[in-house]
């Protein structure tokens, strides 16, 4: 898998997210993106414990990050 070409499909511009924000949500799309590729070659298991934890981060850091939940309220 091509992780840049994937992150390109991505308008980071439209993203109202800080630097640390917009890192957390690159792990998550790289790490969705690592189970498609391995669909079918492991377990899943292990693959959506990196999945969720991935996500939980991304989320605890947007509900406590003025600079990337702002855009939310509009």
């Amino acid at each position: 898998m091509n992780r840049e070409a994937l992150l390109k499909l991505w308008n980071m511009d439209e993203i109202p997210a800080c630097d640390k924000g917009m890192e957390l949500a690159q792990a998550f799309l790289v790490s969705a993106g690592d189970a498609v590729y391995h669909l079918g070659t492991e377990e899943p298991g292990d693959r959506l414990t990196e999945l969720a934890a991935a996500y939980t981060a991304m989320t605890e850091h947007y509900e406590d990050c003025d600079n990337c939940n702002g855009g939310a309220e509009e």
